[in-house]
């Protein structure tokens, strides 16, 4: 018997409310739906330092993530993009 695939969610929005991770979450309820473990992973609760090349260790919720995504047979992050402008001035 195959063992179920195993599918990461990365969620990296910092809103409390928060549009893509609701949209990561439906795709992992489907996931689930088909067989598939799945787990997801949310930034905003990880709560992760800014990364330190001159520590040797990192810390225990570092290292969750790394190891969770090393597991995994797949991944799907979802952020939302920042919102991009546009010049409406003419150029000369």
């Amino acid at each position: 018997m195959t063992a179920p695939l195993s599918i990461v969610g990365l969620g990296g929005s910092l809103a409390k409310v928060s549009r893509s991770r609701a949209a990561l979450e439906v795709a992992l309820d489907g996931a689930a739906g088909a067989g598939a473990r799945t787990q997801l992973l949310d930034l905003r609760e990880l709560d992760l330092p800014m990364f330190d090349p001159d520590h040797a260790t990192p810390p225990a919720n570092a290292l969750e993530l790394i190891e969770v995504c090393y597991a995994a047979d797949a991944m799907r992050a979802r952020s939302r993009a920042p919102s991009r402008t546009r010049s409406t001035g003419s150029a000369s």
